[in-house]
């Protein structure tokens, strides 16, 4: 309703007074500067104030004048009240706008009374803060798989099952996706992930959507395109095919899977020795297990101690860089003793390099090397000026979920240049930081990396090190180990350690030390 009392416009007299607000319910004719109150005739009203000027008072119903001093009190209260309504509008409208803005985009509502409903599949594919909405349709996994039918109502609860459970069990989620599909089509994801298919549905979700090759291998492969039969740098294709094997010898699937890398190398491992045809020898006389071609290649398989690291992820670190931090982090997860973040590394006279130059380029080989035996290569830093803490490097290598860690250095020591060798360090088995299965697992490879780089190059064996403050070991998930090539302190392994022939031999040996790690040697 209309207040009364409204505030006249200076410089009234005892004249009319227009424009006024006029009550309704008047009787029609002119009302000069009143207000006239609901139902009253069509008379002027009475109550002017006597012919002095009055200059913005308030006029009430019946009454002659107002004190001053209320009047300014009543004006204050009436500016605060329309202060604090404004106010609640605003923030009325705050609280409103997402609100509205998400009804309009989805064109949802109750049905009426004015609350929306947020779409379910929409606000439960996020799980632990990763969006898994293009693998993942709450309503279409509720409704088509057994398992997770006992979800239904509870969003929360089916996406937690399917990120823990249903991943590995190969669920589809979503129209738009098959995790089956996925890995039987992309045979350089299988090669890189094997049979790891939570890897597929992030692969997927993350990068894999964006490109078509991937999209449209999401759906509708049934069978395993292009297999493998290549093991390490050994090319079988001549004497195996995975389909063949598989059918000829169905309880391997059992046994293994059906993963293509793992029917292969049971194909190399078991097969070849116990005489199996991988080929159809009907069709391919070579693939016979009395033909030349078929002893050649498991001669040379034998000969060359091969190794196929296909879906197995190394971490290579080249020690050290150009500039190196002097501030500190802690030695490990929860420690109290702090050590510098990273130095640059010692410099050798004879060489004529800084050991993070040396690092980087025996490291660049040994990526190459192991690559060409089907591992997957991830390098903490493939240049000089970067600025990694031995945490940071840690942290490189669990993102990647590595399955070792191979700190690659060079030794030096200023009391004597007559000390040479190999040498590793690993974590002492009392270390606070690591489970006893990581500490046994760095301990293992140490001691073949030495061993395999010392055959290679000839140099002496030294002591392994086993230590609980080195900061880059105790705080990688996997086992791990600093490989110390050899000293930049001694003349000879110096100048060795910077020759590119030298080097490529270190790649080699370390290589074969990994292969052996992984063969179970």
């Amino acid at each position: 309703m209309m207040m009364q009392g409204k505030h006249i416009r200076e410089r009234t007299s005892g004249k009319e007074h227009r424009g006024r607000n006029i009550r309704e319910g008047t009787s029609g004719k002119e009302h000069q500067g009143r207000n006239i109150g609901e139902g009253t005739s069509g008379k002027e009203h009475q109550g002017k104030i006597s012919g002095e000027e009055h200059q913005g008072k308030n006029i009430r119903e019946g009454t002659s004048g107002m004190n001053m001093k209320t009047e300014r009190k009543e004006r204050t209260y009436m500016k605060q009240i329309r202060h604090l309504l404004s106010f609640i509008c605003v923030l009325t409208c705050a609280l409103l706008l997402p609100h509205s803005l998400t009804l309009a985009a989805t064109g949802k509502t109750d049905g009426g009374n004015g609350t929306a409903q947020e779409p379910v599949a929409a606000a439960t594919a996020v799980y632990k803060g990763v969006d898994y909405s293009r693998v993942y349709d709450y309503d279409f996994y509720t409704t088509h798989n057994s398992v997770a039918k006992r979800y239904a109502g509870k969003p929360e609860k089916a996406i937690a099952y399917f990120v823990k459970y249903g991943m590995d069990k190969q669920h589809q989620a979503c129209a738009g996706f098959d995790v089956v599909s996925y890995r039987f089509g992309c045979p350089k994801l299988r090669k890189q992930f094997g049979t790891d298919y939570k890897k597929y549905y992030l692969h997927y979700q993350q990068t894999g959507y964006k490109k078509a090759y991937y999209r449209k291998r999401a759906t509708g492969i049934t069978s395993m395109q292009e297999p493998v039969t290549r093991y390490g740098k050994i090319e079988l294709g001549a004497i195996y095919d995975y389909f063949y094997y598989i059918s000829k010898y169905p309880f391997v699937v059992s046994k293994v899977g059906d993963d293509d890398t793992a029917v292969l190398r049971n194909f190399v491992e078991k097969g070849l020795e116990r005489g199996r045809t991988g080929k159809d020898p009907g069709k391919y006389k070579e693939a016979d297990p009395s033909s030349k071609t078929y002893a050649k290649l498991k001669k040379e398989i034998t000969k060359t101690n091969a190794y196929d690291g296909t879906g197995i992820v190394v971490c290579i670190d080249p020690g050290h860089q150009k500039q190196g931090d002097y501030s500190k982090e802690p030695v490990g997860p929860g420690s109290g003793i702090y050590k510098t973040k990273v130095t640059s590394g010692a410099y050798g006279r004879w060489s004529g390099k800084n050991e993070y130059e040396i690092n980087l380029e025996v490291s660049k080989k040994l990526r190459d090397e192991l690559i060409a035996r089907g591992y997957t290569v991830v390098m903490t830093r493939t240049k000089h000026k970067v600025k990694l803490s031995n945490i940071d490097r840690a942290k490189i290598a669990n993102a990647a979920n590595a399955d070792i860690f191979v700190r690659i250095h060079a030794n030096h020591i200023s009391e004597s240049s007559q000390v040479h060798g190999v040498l590793c360090y690993a974590a002492a088995k009392n270390n606070p930081y690591l489970s006893k299965k990581v500490i046994k697992g760095g301990q293992r490879l140490a001691t073949l990396l030495r061993d395999a780089q010392a055959a290679a190059t000839g140099q002496r064996k030294l002591d392994n090190m086993y230590e609980n403050d080195m900061t880059g070991i105790n705080w990688a998930k996997m086992p791990t180990c600093i490989v110390e090539m050899g000293f930049m302190s001694n003349p000879t392994e110096d100048a060795r350690l910077g020759r590119d022939r030298y080097q490529t031999k270190i790649a080699n040996g370390l290589a074969n030390g990994i292969d052996r790690y992984f063969k179970g040697a």
